[in-house]
């Protein structure tokens, strides 16, 4: 039996973002979910944000290919900085939520990345 496309697209942003168990490793995020809506979106809370930075994110994948990522503050039942961006695309997203949440969702830049595979690669 096939998966669902909006699970199947979950699964996709998830990996896209180095997976969800590495991102709840490098920035506590949990209580993911997906949506089923548009082509398909997933969602999560990042618990250990600074005061001010958002809380929530969804993402979205529209009909263009692109992402929209929506975050929040979630506390006390209140919402507040709520953003909203649009036509972002997939090798964006982890810098988009670093600088719009303060946490790194990779160990090293892309640069530090780079040359680790190159020297991995090698061997």
């Amino acid at each position: 039996m096939e998966k669902p496309l909006h699970l199947e697209t979950a699964d996709e942003i998830a990996r896209q973002l180095g997976g969800c168990g590495k991102l709840n490793l490098l920035t506590g995020a949990n209580s993911f979910l997906a949506h089923n809506e548009a082509r398909g979106a997933l969602s999560f809370k990042l618990p250990k944000t600074a005061a001010g930075m958002p809380n929530y994110v969804k993402i979205t994948l529209e009909d263009s290919d692109t992402y929209t990522i929506y975050t929040c503050r979630i506390r006390a039942g209140r919402v507040t900085n709520q953003k909203k961006e649009t036509d972002i695309y997939a090798e964006d997203l982890i810098k988009y939520l670093e600088k719009e949440t303060g946490l790194y969702f990779t160990l090293f830049s892309a640069s530090e990345n780079e040359k680790l595979a190159a020297i991995m690669g090698g061997r």
